[in-house]
């Protein structure tokens, strides 16, 4: 896994579970964003100069940008389970792509702020995060 998906993976979830707890004011919003096989050494927040990422390089400037993190492992499903119950993979049960299913018991950063009145949804690209693999 790449340090800017530690990083990335990382700040998404500490913001996440800092709004998760505050009760909902009006108009604010979370958006978590997650980049999967992305290298640090190519983005312009940390320290390329090449101007590839504007887009992320500006949200990493009104944001939080971290430079030492890491993950529960190096693998897109099992991270993202353990990144949105906050539990490792060896809990949740979700230890690879394609062949584990996050159980449905599982409490979700989504289950929590749709409690707390938030709609959620999600858009995603990865094979591995489609809907059959419990993150729905």
């Amino acid at each position: 896994m790449t340090d800017a998906r530690h990083a990335l993976l990382a700040a998404c979830f500490v913001s996440s579970l800092g709004l998760a707890s505050c009760a909902r004011r009006p108009g604010s919003d979370v958006v978590v964003i997650t980049l999967d096989t992305v290298r640090a050494d190519h983005l312009g927040c940390y320290g390329h100069r090449g101007g590839l990422t504007p887009a992320i390089d500006r949200l990493a400037a009104r944001g939080v940008l971290f430079e030492d993190a890491s993950c529960t492992v190096p693998l897109t499903l099992p991270s993202h389970a353990s990144l949105f119950t906050g539990r490792y993979p060896t809990k949740t049960g979700v230890r690879n792509n394609g062949t584990f299913v996050l159980p449905e018991g599982e409490t979700t950063l989504a289950f929590r702020l749709t409690a707390l009145g938030y709609k959620t949804g999600a858009v995603i690209a990865a094979y591995p995060l489609q809907s059959r693999f419990g993150l729905a």
